[in-house]
């Protein structure tokens, strides 16, 4: 028989998905996807603790897939964490592969909340995240430490769907234009720039459906932001965010708002900028 032309779609929902190590969240305008760990080797990727997450119908930031497995694309970047919003040691992303630790799934409260750690994120460093969606904001906390009490670089990649605008402060930056063996996948990068930042770095971002977010930053003392245009799904590209600081240990955290509620949400005015493109 033909197939219904408007078939009627099972409502989302919130579910922990054990066998995918996948947690999807849904409470509000929310829909979040949250992929905290793998049981096999088979398919994997420097992608564990990433998440995806949606607006109502605002595509926020997505999984971009890969492209053919023989691509040096597939091997240098869609299969490890340049294209995932996951942190880095050093501008490597997670060792190997590993089922992570599911912390807490509590989706139904007055704040809905997912967190998990990854012990094991790579020899030398453990990673966890939490995902919160508190009224109208998500809030991402992802702290990384590392456990051979030597000095790193530490940071957080977070792709978006939009258009940033960015202040005057960012300068082209070439540091990471020729990334070669397990940092190739910044070579992939386009229009790279940063800018130094002080506890807080907030952005707009105006997104294909005219919605605009506030995508604000907080990490303690100074920090570095560098702004990109990366690969998406191909031919496609999108702007990256990298958000960086020397040390052993430390706790980023993003906060998403829709700009109509970003006074409340944050207590400060969004800093003006200027549109990239």
């Amino acid at each position: 028989a033909p197939a219904n032309a408007n078939p009627v779609l099972p409502a989302a929902e919130s579910l922990n998905m054990e066998s995918s190590r996948m947690a999807i969240m849904k409470k509000g305008p929310w829909q979040v996807y949250f992929h905290y760990g793998q049981l096999r080797v088979s398919h994997s990727q420097a992608e564990a603790l990433n998440f995806e997450a949606f607006y109502e119908k605002t595509d926020i930031t997505h999984d971009p897939s890969t492209v053919g497995y023989g691509s040096p694309l597939h091997k240098e970047f869609y299969s490890k964490a340049y294209a995932h919003n996951v942190p880095l040691v050093d501008g490597i992303g997670q060792e190997g592969w590993n089922p992570g630790t599911l912390i807490a799934f509590a989706p139904d409260g007055t704040v809905a909340r997912v967190s998990a750690s990854q012990p094991a994120y790579r020899k030398n460093a453990q990673a966890e995240r939490e995902l919160v969606i508190r009224g109208s904001d998500l809030i991402d906390t992802v702290t990384i430490a590392t456990t051979d009490k030597k000095p790193h670089e530490l940071g957080l990649l977070f792709q978006i769907q939009g258009k940033a605008e960015l202040p005057g402060s960012f300068q082209p930056d070439s540091s990471l234009a020729n990334g070669t063996g397990p940092l190739a996948g910044f070579s992939y990068w386009k229009e790279v720039r940063s800018a130094p930042y002080t506890d807080r770095a907030a952005f707009v971002v105006t997104y294909p459906d005219g919605r605009k977010m506030q995508l604000t930053f907080t990490l303690p003392g100074a920090f570095t932001v560098t702004h990109a245009l990366a690969p998406d799904a191909p031919p496609k590209r999108r702007e990256t965010f990298y958000v960086r600081v020397p040390g052993e240990k430390a706790v980023f955290k993003t906060t998403i708002t829709p700009l109509k509620a970003a006074a409340v949400s944050t207590g400060e005015p969004v800093l003006p900028g200027e549109t990239v493109r």
